[in-house]
């Protein structure tokens, strides 16, 4: 299901993005599309990857020990 919204711009913005768009080969819909799907994304990443690093804190028992950044990396 999609959903219509309204957004308020400049002019200038609007011309401006308008005229990307179509050098792009694209419409403006479909910039904002895309902007607000890879913005919804990342969002989901963002928050899965503090999930994960949450979850490994609980079950990694470093006694408290700050590690030093050659230690992070150490393989």
């Amino acid at each position: 299901m999609t959903k219509s919204i309204t957004i308020s711009l400049a002019d200038d913005v609007i011309a401006s993005a308008e005229r990307s768009a179509r050098e792009e080969g694209t419409t403006l819909d479909e910039l904002i599309h895309r902007w607000l799907t890879d913005y919804a994304e990342g969002r989901q990443s963002a928050n899965t990857a503090m999930r994960t690093v949450r979850d490994l804190r609980s079950r990694i028992d470093t006694s408290g020990h700050k590690f030093t950044r050659e230690e992070m990396n150490d393989r």
